[in-house]
């Protein structure tokens, strides 16, 4: 790990009640929260924007356990989205979201703030759920926005498939909550036994539980609602995925606040079901998200 000492804002800290090891970021335009498990950032604000609102959801009842998904922020599902096809005792999701990364640089410019980089390769644990060599780097930008930039590179002499999901978790006030940038997009209703459908409105309202595949987005999105500020998104991914828990599944998230489903949803980037990317020997690919007020 870099000398964090002796780069300008950021603060190494472990929390004494979990032993997990947090990275906090200040400078002249945002201050940010970042756990080097799962190299998920957790809090990200902004200090330029008139709203001083923060851009992402944290659950308050996480107890951050070292290997037990952080509830929030921005969690990396890797190599699988959802439930393991074919063993279903496999960790949901994968296990990138739950293994401590290493951060390999970190920077810092007056004129453009913090750049981290953070890396995970394949060890025997990640080999006995994936049995592939594997390299897979995130790229955090504090700046004005929050950026990211997620590599995969395959250092197998073998081809593999894989799936991801930036899985963003963003307040709201769900009651008056639109989502903009889905019109005529074909998705996977998943409370509806996975049958596709394609969206005729404008708009996306949160008036139930709502678990939805966008299976080839454009990309770009935008999040209203009366209460909190609009929020941007873009990726360049081809899939995005909508959910919202709603008031019974909620009760049973023992990570989540039995009210907590009237604070959030989750608007989803990634390469998911149906659109898995294969990877040949010693190739690579970069994946990029921004999100901003």
């Amino acid at each position: 790990m870099p000398d964090l000492k002796s780069i300008y804002g950021m603060k190494y800290t472990v929390l004494s009640e979990s032993q997990l090891e947090i990275i906090e970021i200040q400078n002249q335009f945002c201050s940010a929260v970042i756990s080097l498990q799962g190299a998920q950032i957790l809090k990200f604000q902004s200090k330029t924007n008139q709203t001083k609102e923060d851009l992402l959801w944290l659950s308050e009842l996480n107890q951050y356990k070292p290997g037990k998904a952080i509830r929030g922020g921005i969690p990396l599902c890797f190599p699988w989205f959802g439930g393991h096809k074919i063993d279903s005792t496999y960790p949901a999701h994968g296990f990138a979201r739950y293994l401590p990364w290493q951060l390999i640089d970190a920077i810092y410019s007056e004129s453009t703030g913090h750049e981290l980089v953070f890396q995970l390769k394949d060890t025997a644990h990640t080999r006995s759920l994936w049995n592939h060599s594997f390299q897979i780097q995130i790229k955090i930008r504090c700046q004005k926005n929050l950026t990211l930039h997620f590599e995969v590179v395959n250092t197998g002499d073998a081809s593999f498939e894989y799936e991801f999901a930036w899985h963003s978790y963003f307040p709201t006030d769900i009651a008056s909550a639109k989502i903009k940038g889905l019109r005529h997009t074909e998705y996977i209703d998943q409370l509806q036994d996975m049958q596709c459908f394609t969206q005729a409105e404008e708009y996306i309202e949160i008036k139930q539980e709502i678990d939805r595949i966008y299976l080839k987005t454009q990309g770009i999105f935008e999040i209203s609602s009366l209460q909190k500020p609009l929020i941007y998104v873009e990726s360049d991914a081809s899939g995005a995925v909508v959910w919202n828990p709603w008031i019974d599944k909620t009760q049973r998230l023992a990570d989540v606040d039995d009210h907590a489903w009237q604070k959030f949803l989750c608007l989803e980037c990634g390469q998911l079901k149906g659109a898995s990317v294969k990877l040949a020997p010693h190739q690579s690919k970069i994946y990029k998200l921004m999100i901003s007020h």
